[in-house]
């Protein structure tokens, strides 16, 4: 289970820089990274480990 965390971790870091993703969850603009804006960033990558581990 970790590793396919581990493996959807780093497919989404592949796909995008830290500033986009910065910019990406900071939805009301204030500088920082709430709880709120954070969980986006775990069911994002909670989804992609599922969708992984589905993949053969």
């Amino acid at each position: 289970m970790l590793t396919d965390l581990e493996n959807a971790m780093d497919s989404l870091i592949d796909e995008k820089d830290a500033l986009t993703w910065f910019k990406e969850l900071d939805v009301n603009r204030d500088g920082a990274i709430n709880f709120e804006e954070f969980l986006i960033l775990v069911i994002k990558v909670g989804l992609e480990a599922h969708k992984k581990s589905h993949q053969v």
